[in-house]
């Protein structure tokens, strides 16, 4: 459970600084359809549900804990090789933790900047984390 607490602390702390840049993680993937851009804008005026809360929410710390794991072993990683073959590995850990919350990429990254610029889907991102938490 302390493992599980720490997590949801870490997420809860990435939510403070969560803004465009915290969930692009597939910005260079090329999942993500530049050209959907102006459904982005669009989609900023409809109700974001609980269920797509709970799935960010879910998502979130999952993407938090494939990066807690593949920080040391970047930082042992032995050559520039190995680091790229590494961040591909996590890049795509990443990407799986997002869709197996039933969100695609461009969602998630939807729902993260729209938490970012929200005080109050982002009050609910953290009571729907701490009730996992508990």
């Amino acid at each position: 459970m302390h493992h599980r607490r720490t997590l949801t602390s870490l997420a809860l702390a990435g939510l403070v600084a969560l803004g465009p840049a915290a969930p692009a993680l597939a910005a260079d993937q090329g999942d993500a359809d530049s050209g959907n851009s102006g459904g982005a804008a669009e989609s900023g005026t409809q109700p974001v549900s609980d269920q797509q809360l709970e799935q960010f929410a879910v998502a979130l710390v999952n993407v938090r804990q494939v990066r807690l794991e593949y920080t040391p072993k970047l930082q042992q990683a032995e050559d520039k090789a190995e680091q790229q073959r590494l961040r591909q590995q996590g890049r795509q850990d990443m990407l799986e933790a997002i869709r197996e919350t039933g969100l695609d990429v461009e969602e998630y990254n939807r729902l993260g900047n729209r938490i970012g610029s929200d005080a109050e889907l982002k009050q609910r991102v953290r009571r729907i984390m701490q009730q996992h938490s508990g």
